[in-house]
């Protein structure tokens, strides 16, 4: 699923909420860890950023002609 930034700040708040709650379930660190902290360490981008660099493989790819028919 291709998420717009500009779209709905609501939906991508709630799944950026929803993303938080899922890295602290996986590590099981308590709601006094930053989720900053605990998605950095894992490596996962904010709801926002994986928006942005979705966006942007899909336009190198239909520049190139790599993009699915």
């Amino acid at each position: 699923m291709l998420l717009d930034v500009n779209d709905d700040s609501l939906q991508l708040l709630k799944g950026q909420r929803l993303k938080n709650r899922a890295a602290r379930i996986v590590t099981g660190l308590p709601y006094t860890v930053w989720s900053a902290h605990i998605l950095k360490e894992f490596d996962w981008l904010p709801l926002t950023e994986m928006c942005k660099q979705q966006k942007a493989i899909m336009m190198y790819k239909s520049i190139h002609d790599t993009a699915p028919k």
